[in-house]
């Protein structure tokens, strides 16, 4: 219930602020003739209302504080911490190289070559 109404508080605001920028958006409202004061006394009562139902419906801070703890300690239990640890060990590759003086190379650049 708590949800629906932060949800009806979000939307009636966001009615609010579109229908006071273009009141050619309520036109299908019953209510005559619709100006952005018409507008801002539906939505904003409305928003006002819906939010004070919202906080009339907020659960008390000990019961919120209680399913928090609930909730964190069937979420420690259902999930074990384990942890899984890869070791690799990575073996030199011996080549042998040798440079190379090219003259198709910019000055100071050395060409290796692998033997």
């Amino acid at each position: 219930m708590n949800s629906f109404l932060a949800f009806l508080v979000l939307g009636f605001a966001v009615c609010l602020i579109a229908g006071l920028m273009k009141t050619d958006l309520f036109k299908w409202l019953p209510f005559g003739e619709i100006t952005q004061k018409k507008i801002a006394i539906i939505f904003g009562s409305a928003t006002i209302v819906a939010f004070v139902l919202f906080s009339l419906t907020m659960p008390p801070k000990e019961e919120a504080k209680e399913a928090e703890d609930l909730v964190q300690t069937q979420h420690t239990q259902t999930e074990p911490a384990t942890e899984e640890k890869i070791e690799t060990k990575t073996e030199v590759i011996a080549f042998t190289s040798s440079n190379e003086n090219d003259p198709t190379l910019p000055k100071g650049q050395i060409k290796i070559r692998r033997l």
